[in-house]
């Protein structure tokens, strides 16, 4: 395999994962997009013209098999630099906010 197919295969295998986290639906203005995905150098994802900041982020609980009741995701989200903190007080933990996840 040269070197130029594996770069190829290499950059098709990634998946960047993408948050929007819509705090309308009770009451507040804002709408956060983060990414758990890390450039070179920290530097923000850009998707759609949107800039999605690069945080620390664990979701689990997304997959939905078609009987049953509908899925619970949790999402996890890093606060080391408090920047969320006083969104988190303001909105109860961000409970019946609209999170969308987009993987690409």
């Amino acid at each position: 395999m040269t070197i130029q197919a594996e770069k190829q295969k290499l950059s098709m295998d990634n998946v960047v994962v993408l948050f929007q986290l819509d705090t309308t639906p009770i009451g507040g203005t804002d709408i956060y997009y983060f990414t758990n995905s890390v450039r070179p150098g920290g530097a923000s994802v850009m998707f759609d013209g949107v800039t999605y900041t690069p945080i620390a982020v664990t979701a689990s609980g997304f997959g939905y098999d078609g009987s049953g009741s509908f899925p619970s995701p949790k999402l996890q989200i890093s606060n080391v630099m408090g920047g969320l903190t006083s969104a988190v007080i303001a909105h109860k933990d961000f409970i019946g906010a609209k999170l969308i996840r987009i993987r690409t």
